[in-house]
């Protein structure tokens, strides 16, 4: 079959009741999975009876047979049953030929003897190297689910906002960004508070993000980022100083300047690629590129080492040491500003 890489396609038909038979689910966005799998189900199944029609596998600890035993049951009270199996990778090489010979048997006969179920399988392990992959794909209604990139998510909110009959500005979307991060569960979960927040109004504005999402633009650990980034030592200690006041965690605070570090040592080994730079940011905005270019002429190729050296130490002392985590993060941030 046709491979479809079409999210909102996917969503499309399945609000239309246009549900395949076979389905693969393959890449890395896992939310985005997760969430047309729950549509599928309660599209198909009534509500009351999952627990008769909805089956939950794993590969990794079901074989092919009993994939097969599971998908050739017939619904109870429902037109279809739904079986989802992920980790399809997990199946041994014996069970991937068994359960392909099993697939193109039942395209290939007349008796349609999977018409009664919806077969998710689902992965973020593929191969297309390889024999089993290439099959399930031509087999299957395929969609990828591709982790989105940085300029993508913007799109994305507001798309989700729309769905709720909402509008949103696009300096409420910047703030929400800059504020929950490019997660899409964490996006989710804010514009869904947003939405609860300004009730019967039609519109999402920046005032409301900031009161719902933060307390403003600054107090948040990308911010930071930016700041030590550019070496400016009163900033990054005022955002620090926030974060800490809003309970931001010191591992957090440790993980994501571990990993600015991280790409900006990246980066400043590529002399200026932007194909390699946009894959490592995984955006091709020129707005977003050119600000870690920027960062990364402040630091030498050692002083990034360094760097990164002083936030492990950092990290270390926070789990060992008894100073106050506020004064070893802002030691660790002097120390940053002045490589």
């Amino acid at each position: 079959m046709e491979e479809k890489q079409n999210y909102n396609q996917l969503l499309s038909e399945i609000e239309k009741g246009e549900i395949k038979n076979l389905y693969f689910f393959y890449d890395k966005e896992n939310y985005l999975k997760e969430e047309a799998i729950e549509k599928i189900i309660s599209t198909l199944i009534p509500p009351g009876l999952k627990s008769f029609n909805l089956d939950v596998l794993s590969a990794k600890e079901s074989d092919a047979e009993k994939i097969i035993n599971t998908v050739s049951t017939f619904p109870f009270g429902a037109e279809k049953r739904v079986v989802v199996v992920y980790e399809i990778d997990k199946l041994s090489a014996d069970d991937k030929e068994v359960f392909l010979r099993f697939l193109t048997n039942f395209l290939k006969s007349s008796k349609k003897p999977l018409a009664h179920c919806c077969l998710i399988l689902v992965t973020d392990k593929q191969d297309f190297r390889l024999k089993f992959y290439k099959e399930l794909k031509n087999l299957t209604d395929a969609y990828e689910f591709k982790p989105l990139w940085e300029n993508q998510i913007p799109n994305w909110i507001d798309k989700r906002v729309r769905a709720y009959k909402k509008k949103i500005e696009p300096e409420g979307i910047d703030i929400l960004l800059e504020t929950a991060g490019t997660s899409l569960p964490a996006l989710d979960n804010e514009i869904k508070k947003l939405v609860t927040y300004v009730g019967e109004s039609g519109i999402i504005k920046k005032e409301d993000v900031e009161v719902i999402v933060g307390a403003s633009k600054i107090n948040n650990t990308f911010q930071l980022n930016d700041a030590v980034g550019e070496k400016d030592l009163k900033k990054s200690l005022s955002i620090l100083n926030n974060l800490i006041l809003y309970g931001e965690k010191p591992g957090g605070i440790i993980f994501w300047l571990t990993e600015h570090f991280i790409r900006l040592l990246k980066i400043k080994s590529l002399n200026g690629n932007q194909s390699k730079i946009s894959a490592i940011l995984k955006t091709d905005s020129q707005k977003i590129i050119s600000k870690y270019l920027k960062q990364t002429k402040n630091f030498e190729k050692e002083q990034l080492e360094k760097g990164l050296l002083e936030i492990y130490k950092a990290d270390v002392e926070i789990k060992t040491s008894f100073l106050p985590n506020k004064t070893i993060l802002e030691l660790l941030v002097y120390n940053l500003c002045n490589l």
